[in-house]
């Protein structure tokens, strides 16, 4: 049986494991895991500390971000600069936005 197939009858399985995760330390190996205490994963890696920080803030963070994200877009959409430059900055900021966004997007 495949970690898939043993999955498949817990409703709470679907999605990947809720946040926040954290870091827990065993012997020398670092751990992510849920607040429920599901093991997310191990690492032993190159500098496994900086790592699951990484990995650990970047995962809690990103559901905020990605809503912040979509809201200013929303909002700043609204407006057309008219200031006819071509280095615009807001017409820069909006494209990071929009790249950033559809980056998300893309990886579902």
């Amino acid at each position: 049986m495949n970690l898939h197939e043993s999955r498949q009858d817990c409703a709470e399985c679907v999605g990947h494991t809720p946040t926040p995760w954290r870091i827990h330390s065993i012997n020398k190996t670092l751990v992510i895991e849920s607040k429920y205490l599901h093991t997310i994963v191990a690492t032993t890696g190159y500098d496994p500390i900086a790592n699951a920080a990484h990995i650990v803030r970047c995962v809690n963070s990103h559901d905020a971000l990605v809503k912040a994200l979509e809201v200013a877009l929303d909002r700043w959409g609204r407006f057309e600069c008219d200031c006819g430059l071509p280095g615009c900055v807001d017409n820069k900021v909006r494209a990071q936005i929009d790249a950033a966004l559809k980056a998300y997007k893309d990886t579902l």
